[in-house]
């Protein structure tokens, strides 16, 4: 039976009755009373927190019976991803976390987070909090998620100094400013929000970023993104307003390129010279010509769907190719396909493809998109049904 934790001493002080003297010596005072500790504070073990929300009660102890904890001291990383949770009273408790993921819940307020002074990485995302509160203390914060909140002031992230990636998609704040303190940035997700050219002058003086996401907004001049020659990844994709994108040309660190559904953006050639690029994203635009790709040889994914192709002959080159998209492109010829040696995944639905004879050439291939071209062979598809399992084939209609 575990000892009693809590003792109270209840000491009761010295009175002077009339008669005594009058006298105030110190023979005639009492020790000052220990404090009694409130029967809610935190006496060390987890059965003792008063936690209000049962739904986080549950998920704190399902996840301690599996890693068998009992102690506060044991419970650094917790994950109550969609499990309902309103109300995080108790939370606080757990002073020892280094790890929390409260994404998906219906949280409306996080106050209780601020004092979780040893978290080093925060997932928020997709609860129903408009506000932040002073998160000052916060100051090994490496990792922070607000996504999908409809946040109106993001001030406080001015004093997480620490901060190296924040993840902040669809959460509608019109002023971003304050993420110009955060100069440890490497990582900044800031897509679906409603973002102009001008929030990119805050954003470029984040010297070390080696991520941007600022796809779905509403850009329109990018000529400031030379400014950040250090990005490995960058993603623009819906912006369809961009009309310039030679500011790209600097960026030749750049290893994922998302350009895709830019409405009026049919030329490549900027992209000659960015010979790092291992993943370039170009789906749902007006592009015909991809000759000036030919340099691209380090590529591993090349998503070029929803374009009107004139030639896909350039894509011989391409012998590092593990994943490649080539639905509705008016593609017809795939017989450079030979020499895609690495090919595992490729997608070729609504074409006008006949001849697939050059697939049962690709060792590798496991996933295969052929919806659409309905004039192949039926007969021609035994040998790919053959090594393709069954769910990563998709046959045109005429041969299900």
């Amino acid at each position: 039976m575990r000892i009693l934790l809590y003792t109270a001493l209840i000491i009761t002080s010295s009175f002077c009755f009339i008669g005594c003297g009058g006298s105030d010596s110190s023979s005639n005072k009492m020790p000052a009373a220990t404090p009694v500790i409130p029967p809610t504070a935190n006496t060390g073990f987890i059965s003792d927190i008063d936690f209000l929300d049962e739904n986080l009660k549950n998920c704190i102890a399902k996840s301690a019976i599996s890693a068998g904890w009992t102690k506060v001291s044991d419970v650094k990383q917790l994950n109550c991803l969609s499990k309902k949770i309103s109300d995080l009273s108790g939370i606080e408790a757990l002073s020892a976390l280094t790890s929390l993921d409260l994404g998906f819940n219906n949280i409306e307020d996080i106050t209780l987070l601020s004092g979780l002074t040893h978290l080093k990485d925060l997932q928020l995302n997709d609860n129903k909090f408009t506000t932040l509160p002073d998160f000052s203390q916060l100051n090994v914060l490496e990792k922070l998620d607000l996504s999908s909140n409809n946040l109106k002031d993001i001030s406080a992230l001015s004093d997480l100094t620490s901060l190296q990636s924040l993840w902040m998609y669809s959460t509608t704040s019109t002023d971003i400013s304050p993420i110009i303190n955060n100069t440890s940035l490497t990582v900044l997700l800031l897509g679906h929000n409603k973002l102009d050219s001008d929030d990119l002058t805050n954003i470029v003086q984040l010297s070390k970023l080696t991520t941007l996401f600022m796809n779905d907004n509403e850009l329109s001049d990018i000529s400031v993104l030379a400014e950040l020659p250090e990005l490995i990844e960058l993603n623009l994709s819906g912006n369809d307003k961009i009309n310039d994108l030679n500011p790209l040309v600097s960026l030749t660190k750049l290893q994922v390129l998302h350009l895709a559904n830019m409405n009026e953006f049919s030329d490549v050639n900027f992209l000659a010279d960015l010979i790092q690029l291992r993943k370039l994203h170009l789906g749902g635009n007006k592009i015909e010509d991809i000759s000036a790709l030919s340099k691209l040889t380090l590529l591993k994914h090349l998503y070029l769907q929803k374009n009107p192709l004139n030639s896909i002959d350039v894509l011989s080159n391409f012998k590092s190719l593990a994943g490649l998209y080539l639905g509705e492109t008016t593609t017809t010829d795939i017989s450079m396909f030979a020499n895609l040696v690495e090919l595992e995944e490729l997608s070729l639905s609504d074409n006008k493809i006949k001849d697939i004879s050059v697939l049962s050439k690709l060792a590798k291939l496991y996933f295969l998109t052929l919806k659409g071209n309905d004039e192949i062979a039926c007969l021609d598809l035994n040998a790919l049904k053959d090594k393709i399992i069954d769910g990563n084939l998709t046959l045109p209609e005429t041969c299900i």
